[in-house]
């Protein structure tokens, strides 16, 4: 339930419009009842939805329309694992960083992509070890936000962008 689920995003239930990237969306659980939240409000959210190419990214293209939600797409394919981004104020990337090979890249283009006072809902926490995580421990990526001058308002899952 929003806001309860995640208070530390407070700041954005008092923008009138933003943008949400969420990548490695899956079905779109956490994006969209964000969205839907946000639109009860009388505010205007944009969706960007990145995942494979699999038949749940082709079913939120049909969803979204019928929810009202504005959504864009990308997929990520073995030529493009990481397609362009627009700018967002919050981008969400759970449950996906232990499974890249180079998860630092992925991230850097995510902070890019972030505005300024933005948020990136994450988890970067170390994982175990098994044959889908290729990356389990994520230090390097909570050293790169702190260095970066992120605060983290939720250890290991949620950031600021300063």
């Amino acid at each position: 339930m929003w806001p309860d689920h995640v208070p530390e995003l407070a700041a954005l239930f008092e923008k009138p419009a933003l943008t949400i990237v969420d990548f490695g969306c899956g079905l779109a659980q956490t994006s969209i009842s964000l969205a839907q939240f946000l639109q009860r409000r009388g505010q205007a959210p944009e969706l960007f939805l990145v995942d494979l190419p699999v038949p749940q990214l082709d079913f939120l293209r049909w969803l979204c329309p019928r929810l009202k939600l504005p959504a864009g797409f990308a997929e990520c394919t073995p030529s493009a694992m990481l397609p362009p981004l627009p700018s967002c104020d919050l981008l969400i990337a759970t449950e996906l960083f232990e499974h890249l090979h180079e998860p630092l890249g992925h991230l850097k283009a995510f902070v890019a992509a972030i505005r300024p006072g933005g948020f990136l809902f994450t988890n970067i926490a170390d994982h175990d070890s098994e044959f889908l995580h290729v990356t389990p421990k994520l230090a390097a990526l909570r050293d790169f936000l702190r260095e970066q001058g992120w605060r983290e308002l939720r250890a290991s899952r949620i950031y600021q962008k300063p």
